[in-house]
């Protein structure tokens, strides 16, 4: 179980980091050169463990418990 957990952490997290890492290619950006890439990902590598965070705080909260017991599959 505690595996299970950790995997959907990581999927969450490397699907908000694909996400961000697009938008920041149609944002207009301050940056250059070097600078633009160190940010691009640090950006990046937040979104990640911003992600992952958010779903553990979740399941350890109860939230994820309580959503899947409240919310069913829309028709």
């Amino acid at each position: 179980m505690r595996f299970r957990v950790i995997g959907e952490a990581a999927c969450i997290g490397a699907v908000l980091a694909i996400m961000m890492r697009v938008a920041l290619g149609f944002l207009p950006s301050q940056c250059t050169g070097e600078t633009a890439h160190k940010h691009a990902w640090e950006v990046t590598v937040a979104a990640f463990v911003c992600g992952a965070m958010f779903h553990l705080v979740c399941e350890a909260s109860g939230l994820n418990a309580w959503y899947a017991r409240t919310y069913t599959e829309l028709h």
